[in-house]
């Protein structure tokens, strides 16, 4: 770490720089980490990863705004599309462990962004992998109400619900949806006949499933669902 640090400010390099933040990541040095950390951001100031160090470091340090502060230099003004900084933030989020924390700037993140079904659906992933599945069932209802043919939201949605022990509402979501899609319903039509099944409402289930053989009918998964449906 000492070595490389040195290499890094006698070269200004931004190569050298980053290699040095990351030796000192890696070696659990975080002062040395958030000071070289700090030239990688001055000699590069659109490099996403050099603002998520530092986002990681005050977070660690408790300092939510100093988080906040570069998790926003991410998503203004860093290099690559939203979307991509959105799942990266939400990945750097969901590998915290402090989970009041992460949930304090998550929520103050989702502020500016109460309008992007994107950004709504990357921080339910967040809410949901730091054990907050009430908060992860909210947002995602919103990112659905945004967009409504957004299939991994729902499939999240449903997962959560189903982990929850909440089969019914899921199922009564699903039956509620399944009309006002005209196409590309396969997805959750499969989810909905195998929520059905492990509700043991067979008869549903295989009515569900042979409207799937139709729309897919080489689908292994589909014919042997319905198989053990019919021995069933």
């Amino acid at each position: 770490v000492e070595n490389y640090i040195e290499l890094a400010y006698m070269t200004r390099d931004p190569k050298y720089v980053e290699r040095a933040t990351r030796i000192a990541v890696y070696a659990r040095n975080s002062e040395a980490a958030s000071e070289v950390a700090k030239l990688w951001a001055e000699l590069d100031p659109l490099n996403p990863d050099a603002h998520q160090v530092l986002a990681v470091m005050n977070l660690r340090k408790g300092d939510i705004d100093g988080a906040l502060e570069h998790l926003e230099i991410i998503l203004d003004y860093s290099h690559g599309k939203l979307d991509q900084k959105l799942w990266m933030i939400a990945n750097m989020l969901g590998r915290e462990k402090d989970s009041a924390l992460v949930m304090q700037v998550m929520e103050k993140l989702l502020l500016r962004h109460e309008q992007d079904p994107e950004a709504i659906y990357a921080f339910a992933h967040v809410a949901a992998r730091i054990g907050e599945p009430d908060r992860a069932i909210e947002l995602l209802k919103h990112t659905l109400e945004l967009a409504p043919d957004n299939d991994n939201a729902a499939m999240s949605y449903i997962s959560i619900l189903q982990k929850q022990g909440r089969v019914n509402d899921a199922l009564e979501w699903i039956e509620k949806t399944l009309p006002t899609r005209k196409d590309n319903d396969f997805n959750l039509r499969s989810a909905y006949a195998r929520l059905l099944t492990d509700a043991k409402r067979f008869d549903d289930a295989r009515r569900q499933f042979e409207i799937l053989s139709v729309q897919a009918p080489n689908n292994n998964d589909v014919l042997f669902a319905l198989g053990l449906l019919y021995l069933q």
